[in-house]
């Protein structure tokens, strides 16, 4: 018998998560009067809130701590509250939450 010529495929959307990642990558630092903000490549999609703590890691090290300051759909910027043994923050560094808003 002949192959199906007409076979369902399935959307990407199945293969996904349907928990937000809490966690972006950082895009930009910004230095701004004596404090510094970082600008995050993902916002509300990834779970991202204004007034969530976060930690910035690189890998298996502790970098920073931040304070996500404000946040949109598909970006979001926080502020460096606490950089962790002399370290700094770079480009690609992964912020993930502490937090996590329960309403």
């Amino acid at each position: 018998m002949a192959a199906c010529s007409v076979c369902a495929s399935v959307p990407d959307f199945v293969q996904e998560s349907i928990y937000t990642s809490n966690q972006a990558a950082v895009s930009k630092i910004v230095e701004v009067d004596h404090s510094a903000i970082v600008f995050l490549n993902d916002g509300l999609n990834a779970g991202l809130d204004v007034g969530m703590m976060a930690t910035v890691r690189r890998g298996d090290l502790e970098v920073a701590s931040v304070l996500i300051v404000a946040s949109e759909k598909l970006r979001s910027a926080a502020m460096i509250l606490e950089l962790t043994n002399d370290q700094s923050i770079e480009v690609g560094d992964i912020v993930k939450l502490k937090t996590t808003r329960l309403s």
